[in-house]
C-alpha cells in the first residue's frame, strides 16, 4: 500500500545520512522508502547515488534505470545512469547517456561537465587500450600473421574488446558471434581462455537438443490444436459460426476502445446464439469498461443462473464470478459486496 508521508519520512532520514557519509544506512532508508511509494522517481536516483557512493555500481545502474523509466524528462535520471556506467568503466555507455540527457536539458552544467570528463578519459583509455593492443599483436606471430592476412584485424579486435568492456556480463555472447581469430585475439588480451573447446562443443550439442526438442514439442502442440479447432468447426452449428464473426468484430472494437461498437457486436451475438455464456461474459467487460457496473451486474448474474442451460464449464463460470466481483467492488456498496459473499456461499 502507498504511504507517500512515510516515505517522504524515510527519504529526509536517508538524504541526512548521505550527507553524513553513512552510505550503508541510506540505502536502507531510501530501498524502505521505495517500498512506500514505488513510483516516486527521486527516491529511485537517490538510491542510485547510495549505491554508486559504495561503488555498488550495477546496483546503481539498477535505480538510475528504473528512475528514468518512471521519469524520462527528468535530467538527473541520466546524470545518476552515467555516473553508474562511469564507475563500471562503461565510458561509451555513459557518454551516450549524457547526450541523451543533454537533448532533454541543452544547458544543465552537470551533465557538460560530466560530459566532457567521460570523453577525455575515454580519449585516454581508447589510447592506452590501443597501444596496448598493437603491442600484443606484434609480439605473437599468430595475431600478427591475421593482422598480415586483414588490415582491419586490429580495429576489429578492438571493437570487441571495447563491446566486452561496456558489457561485460554479455561476454559469452560476444564471443559467440565472433570470429575465432577474433576470439583467440580477445583471450590473448586478456590472458586467459573464457571456455574450454570440448564444453564449447559440448554446450553446442545440447542446445541443439534442446532447440530439436522444443521444435518438436511446438509443432505437436500445433499439430494437437489445429485438429481441435477442426472438430470444432465440424461440430458447429449455424448459429455458433455467425454468433462467432459477431463476438470477434466486438473483441476488435474492445481491443480499439471502442466500446459502444462492441457491446452492439456482443448483443448480436447473443441475438443470434443466447447459450454462449462467453458472449455475456465479454459483454459484461465492456458494461465494465463503460462504468455501467449495475448493467455489468445484471448480465454475469443472468449468465451464472443460466450456467446450466448454457452448458458452461466451470472456469467460465468462474471469470463470470470475477466480473461480477469487479462490479460490486467498483459500484463501492457493501451490502452489493455482502450479496456477492452471500451468492457465491450458495454455489
Amino acid at each position: 500500500m502507498v504511504n507517500k508521508e512515510e516515505a517522504q519520512r524515510l527519504k529526509e532520514l536517508g538524504n541526512k545520512c548521505f550527507q553524513e557519509g553513512k552510505y550503508e544506512e541510506a540505502v536502507k532508508y531510501f530501498s524502505d522508502a521505495i517500498t512506500n511509494d514505488p513510483l516516486d522517481h527521486v527516491l529511485y536516483s537517490n538510491l542510485s547515488g547510495a549505491f554508486a557512493s559504495l561503488g555498488r555500481f550495477y546496483e546503481a545502474l539498477e535505480s538510475a534505470n528504473k528512475c528514468i523509466s518512471i521519469k524520462k524528462d527528468w535530467p538527473k535520471g541520466y546524470i545518476r545512469k552515467g555516473c553508474a556506467e562511469h564507475g563500471l568503466r562503461q565510458l561509451s555507455n555513459a557518454e551516450k547517456t549524457y547526450l541523451e540527457g543533454l537533448k532533454i536539458d541543452p544547458n544543465n552544467k552537470s551533465l557538460q561537465d560530466a560530459l566532457s570528463k567521460v570523453r577525455n578519459e575515454n580519449m585516454l583509455e581508447n589510447a592506452q587500450l590501443i597501444a596496448h593492443l598493437n603491442n600484443i599483436i606484434e609480439n605473437d606471430p599468430q595475431l600478427k600473421s591475421y593482422k598480415e592476412e586483414n588490415s582491419n584485424y586490429p580495429h576489429e579486435l578492438l571493437n570487441t574488446i571495447k563491446s566486452i568492456n561496456s558489457n561485460p556480463m554479455n561476454i559469452r555472447i560476444i564471443l559467440s558471434t565472433c570470429h575465432p581469430k577474433i576470439s583467440e585475439g580477445v583471450e590473448k588480451f586478456f590472458g586467459f581462455k573464457f571456455t574450454g573447446e570440448g564444453n564449447d562443443a559440448e554446450e553446442r550439442q545440447r542446445q541443439q537438443r534442446e532447440e530439436e526438442e522444443r521444435r518438436k514439442k511446438k509443432e505437436e502442440e500445433e499439430r494437437k490444436k489445429k485438429e481441435e479447432e477442426e472438430m470444432k468447426k465440424q461440430n458447429r452449428t449455424p448459429e455458433q459460426i455467425q454468433g462467432d464473426e459477431h463476438k470477434l468484430k466486438g473483441n476488435e472494437f474492445y481491443k480499439q476502445k471502442k466500446f459502444d461498437e462492441a457491446l452492439k457486436e456482443y448483443e448480436e451475438a447473443i441475438q443470434i446464439n443466447p447459450n454462449d455464456i462467453m458472449y455475456h461474459y465479454n459483454k459484461a467487460a465492456v458494461h465494465i469498461e463503460m462504468k455501467n457496473y449495475d448493467k455489468a451486474v445484471e448480465t454475469c448474474l443472468y449468465a451464472i443462473e443460466n450456467r446450466y442451460n448454457f452448458k458452461a464449464e466451470f472456469i467460465q463460470v468462474a471469470k463470470l464470478y470475477d466480473r461480477l466481483a469487479i462490479s460490486y467492488i467498483n459500484m463501492k456498496n457493501m451490502i452489493w459486496q455482502l450479496k456477492l459473499i452471500e451468492i457465491i456461499s450458495r454455489r
